[in-house]
């Protein structure tokens, strides 16, 4: 927490020496106070709901949508999403099924949708990165209140610079595998605790 203007702010968790248009990532993205909206582990398979479902069709699409982003390895856990994926560098100017939007989008809420505004602009302004995960976000999120269904993300994402090839393969192996390691999770032990990200993959 950081005190600016008599207020207090949440720092970022971004590094300050990368500007996230374009690179490969880890990503962790949970739900809302941990709560298992996505399904249940049985035995080595997860039962997906409605919304998780739903999440999984739009990780497939983002690909699709985006043809910058390729998303190399992906798992919807109960209460979590994690997905491998790279940025290219692009001047890609695009309208998608997460529609353009004018600025940022917290996650309660939809996009303003603008179909004049470039994505090239927005990306610009809070990183390629942030954009995609908000407008992904933000789709699941529209997804569940057209049809009332309960469900939140928590507040932004987790984000990891994957540096090298054994880094790739060590977060690669840990996403397959995550279902049938789900008893041992942080994420199951403890949905109060907030999990140490650094070491789902040492």
């Amino acid at each position: 927490m950081n005190l600016f203007k008599n207020k207090y702010r949440i720092l970022s968790s971004r590094h300050p020496n990368h500007d996230y248009n374009a690179g490969v990532y880890f990503i962790t993205i949970c739900t809302h106070h941990q709560k298992r909206y996505f399904g249940e582990v049985i035995g080595d398979d997860i039962c997906l709901t409605d919304i998780g479902k739903y999440t999984q069709e739009a990780i497939q699409k983002i690909g699709e949508l985006h043809p910058d982003v390729e998303v190399w390895a992906s798992v919807i856990m109960p209460n979590h999403v994690h997905l491998v994926l790279s940025v290219e560098v692009s001047e890609v100017v695009e309208t998608s099924y997460y529609g353009v939007y004018n600025g940022t989008v917290s996650d309660n809420e939809t996009p303003q949708c603008d179909v004049s505004t470039m994505m090239s602009d927005t990306a610009n302004k809070c990183g390629r990165l942030s954009y995609l995960i908000s407008a992904f976000k933000s789709s699941v999120t529209r997804y569940a209140r057209q049809r009332r269904i309960l469900f939140a993300w928590q507040t932004r994402f987790h984000d990891r610079i994957i540096r090298n090839s054994h880094e790739y393969d060590m977060i690669y192996n840990y996403v397959l595998s995550n279902v049938a390691n789900w008893h041992n999770d942080c994420f199951y032990a403890d949905d109060s605790e907030t999990p140490q990200y650094d070491s789902l993959y040492k």
